[in-house]
Order: structure tokens, then sequence, then C-alpha cells
């Protein structure tokens, strides 16, 4: 049986549940298949929040299995760091971003908080096969890459992309033409994209698999956001 994948937004989160393929539906709704249920691949499911005056964006790959999430919102795993690194840099406070006595993060207080500091995020993927069904990007097989000219339309401002690990640097440098080198961890690279010129920075993954402790994470992510002008020089 085949399932649909709905989203309801509501103004502070967005809930997401699935029910049996009616075919009133097929005519109806242009639904995401959830890739536990057949081959086919899976699309992001959550909007991208584009500040209008955003000066730098995060880029990553694409979120894990639905079984993996605790919200509708990027960076969806409860075992995945980000939220928690930006808690530090920001708030000095891993938990910044956790709902109190919970296992899940606050997607509505992380939506606010970037609109308000001006962070752009999209990941470097529209859609995707997680052939292993699990987080790791060594078995995502990219499907179709996020179309990188219409999303910087929308941010004129933008002039720092930061990516979050290897296969998201890998990613958006395939996008890119000419490409400019790899650039090594925590450093920048200079690049021209459709008379715009942009730098290119690539931090460490949040993931737990990377070997790397979550306060020398979030110190690399904080040395980036005072370098692009985000925070304040320390």
């Amino acid at each position: 049986m085949r399932f649909v994948h709905f989203i309801l937004e509501r103004p502070s989160e967005k809930y997401s549940f699935r029910r049996p393929l009616m075919p009133w539906m097929i005519s109806r709704l242009k639904p995401t298949l959830s890739p536990r249920c057949c081959r086919r691949a899976d699309r992001r499911c959550c909007r991208v929040p584009l500040p209008p005056h955003a000066r730098v964006m995060m880029m990553g790959t694409f979120p894990p299995a639905a079984a993996k999430r605790c919200m509708a919102f990027h960076y969806p795993n409860f075992q995945n760091d980000m939220w928690r690194i930006y808690g530090l840099v920001f708030f000095n406070d891993a938990g910044h971003f956790q709902v109190a006595g919970e296992k899940r993060f606050d997607a509505g207080k992380i939506r606010d908080f970037l609109m308000a500091h001006n962070i752009a995020l999209c990941p470097t993927v529209r859609r995707a096969v997680r052939e292993r069904g699990n987080a790791s990007d060594k078995f995502l097989r990219i499907v179709e890459p996020v179309d990188l000219g219409a999303v910087l339309t929308q941010l004129p401002d933008c002039r720092w992309l930061f990516t979050t690990g290897g296969k998201a640097t890998e990613t958006l440098l395939s996008l890119l033409e000419p490409a400019p080198p790899m650039p090594p961890l925590n450093q920048a690279v200079a690049f021209d994209y459709h008379g715009r010129h942009l730098q290119l920075c690539r931090l460490p993954s949040s993931s737990r698999a990377y070997p790397l402790a979550l306060a020398a994470k979030a110190a690399a992510y904080r040395a980036f956001f005072e370098r692009s002008g985000v925070l304040p020089l320390s």
C-alpha cells in the first residue's frame, strides 16, 4: 500500500502524519511518498527559512527517515547536535532550543530565531533516497540538488554560504561552474556566481558520528558567525 505524507502547519509548529493514499487524493494532491513504502525519492518536507535580508545561508544535506524526526523542521533528529551548537553559540545554553522535559526541539522557536538573526537555511538537496534508511550521508543518493540560483535570487544581501559537512560541501561545489577548490575545514574560499561575489565556508558536521567534541564544534561555528558579521568579534 502507498502512503501520502501530509504536513499540517500551525502558527507555532508543523505536524506530520501519514494515512493510506486513496484514489481521490491523486488528482488533488502532490504528495511526498515515504521511502519506507517505496523506492521513490523522498522530498524535503518543510519550508526553508529565507529571511529577505540574510547575509549568510547554512546548507546541509537531507533530513533522516521520518522515524528519526522529532519535529517537522531542518535538523530534526534529536541526536543531532545542530540546535545545541546554536544554543551554545548564541545563548551559552545547549538546551536553549529544546522543549523542556521532552526529547524534541521547538521548531517555532528555531524558525523565529533564524528570521530575527537573518540566517537563511536551505539544504543542498531537494530530493534524495537514503539507501539504508539511516541518517548517514554515506548512503545518501541524491536525485535532485537544490536550485541554487533560484534560492539566491530571494537573498540579494547574501554574501556567505556555509556547509555543515563534507557531503553538503561536495554537493554545493558540483553546482558551481567553475567550481572553487574544496575549502579546508573551518576555512573559506571565494567564488563568483551569477555576477555575485560569495564566500563558502566549510564547517564541521553536527552529527555525533563526526569525531569532534560539542564545545569544539560550537567554537568553530562561533568563529564563522563572528567572521561573517552575524555576531560581534569577541
